[in-house]
């Protein structure tokens, strides 16, 4: 099971994905507005072929939550939304709050991908510590973490994630190993 944390145009086109090649994805998404309007089975902005995709896999394999169940998934796809604010920087609370959310249920051996875009040094400076210090464990030995930034554009997404190479930054040889994976199934 893949979980996607926020379910913005990135992490829906992304959750919709995979569960068309047939993964179990979990979606969640802190506002209750648009968790109800895709449990009803209706998207929150248009992509072309999206609503169909959310149509035939919205209550099978991709199910759409407020919050997370414990060990409900093995991989955490971080989606959240980075908006910038008046003086040009980046408001990481967004982040935070999906990274608070995942860290409640990390478990041993986990994969956690971030795919927000985010300045440089981001997962160094407050991922990986954040991460370590709410759950005791280890970077690329207990879990593992990957950033994967989202290379998408508006009208053309479902095709580019099946088409573009993926760029992918692990911690560690099997964090990218496992991030790579995870990407070539689609």
């Amino acid at each position: 099971t893949v979980a996607v944390v926020g379910l913005g145009y990135v992490g829906l086109t992304l959750a919709l994905t995979f569960a068309d090649i047939g993964l179990s994805v979990v979606g969640v998404d802190v506002n209750p507005e648009v968790v109800d309007q895709l449990n009803k089975g209706v998207t929150h902005f248009y992509e072309q072929g999206l609503n169909e995709l959310l149509q035939l896999h919205g209550g099978s394999n991709f199910v759409v939550k407020k919050e997370f169940s414990p060990g409900e998934s093995d991989v955490y796809v971080v989606c959240v939304g980075t908006p910038v604010d008046n003086n040009g920087q980046v408001l990481l609370e967004p982040l935070e709050q999906a990274l608070a959310a995942v860290v409640r249920i990390l478990k041993p051996h986990d994969l956690v991908i971030l795919r927000s875009t985010v300045p440089i040094g981001t997962c160094r400076d407050l991922v990986i510590p954040f991460f370590e210090k709410a759950t005791h464990l280890k970077i690329g030995k207990d879990f593992y973490l990957a950033f994967a930034p989202e290379r998408t554009i508006e009208g053309k997404a479902l095709e580019e994630l099946r088409l573009l190479p993926q760029v992918i930054g692990g911690y560690n040889e099997a964090s990218t190993d496992l991030t790579t994976q995870l990407f070539k199934l689609i």
